[in-house]
């Protein structure tokens, strides 16, 4: 769910705020988020995708042990959404995140459930200002799908993609892209996958702009017999 901001709006929830300014910080500091408007509730991401109450929400202070781009949001009693603040952390000297390579699947030949997938982005980048709803994405697997020693379905299979949401800059208000994750081939089956993410456009750019190379994560929505 996508709950927009109101731009302008003097009822308008206020912007979170971060108890440390962004740049160079030590492994283990706590960064802690408030906003100043009464019962509001706050999301947040660390994955570069805008945040939305789908996303992880604010329970306590976050620590830093990496390089992050934090960012995150209020919504408040009335179900409107501040605008986004956010903020780059860089740990000098932490190691770079190491990604699994491959999707296990039991030896059952099932693929459960539940089970992540990431996904990336190939081809052009894709713009809030051209883009439309239905429009098919070029996503493809950004792992490998396993079953033994063998590869059911190879990294950079394509993934059935398609935006929901398309709004170009208007106005004081950012472009923003929605877009919903529905299903991929393994082994010949149609697994079918949930997932999607949301991105608003920064200030400095206006338009929402999805960049080749961008990840997200699916989730395989049933129990399928790939075997």
């Amino acid at each position: 769910m996508m709950i927009r901001p109101t731009f302008g709006n003097p009822m308008s929830v206020d912007k979170p705020s971060f108890s440390v300014a962004q740049g160079n910080v030590d492994a283990g500091t706590k960064v802690r988020i408030k906003s100043d408007t009464h019962y509001a509730t706050i999301y947040y991401t660390t994955n570069g995708w805008t945040p939305t109450t789908q996303s992880a929400k604010y329970t306590g202070p976050i620590t830093i042990n990496a390089n992050i781009h934090l960012e995150a949001i209020a919504v408040g009693p009335n179900f409107l959404r501040s605008s986004i603040e956010q903020a780059d952390y860089r740990v000098p000297n932490s190691p770079a995140p190491v990604l699994e390579s491959a999707v296990a699947i039991s030896e059952d030949g099932v693929l459960r459930a539940g089970t992540p997938i990431r996904v990336s982005f190939a081809g052009n980048d894709i713009d809030s200002d051209s883009a439309e709803v239905g429009d098919e994405l070029k996503v493809v697997l950004d792992e490998d799908v396993k079953l033994g020693g063998g590869t059911l379905a190879a990294k950079g299979s394509p993934v059935n993609t398609v935006v929901t949401v398309a709004d170009p800059a208007r106005f004081s208000a950012p472009g923003d892209i929605v877009f919903e994750i529905h299903s991929v081939e393994i082994a010949g089956k149609h697994v079918p996958l949930f997932g999607g993410e949301t991105l608003e456009g920064a200030k400095a750019e206006k338009n929402a702009k999805i960049k080749a190379g961008m990840t997200a994560l699916a989730f395989v929505a049933a129990d399928t017999l790939v075997k």
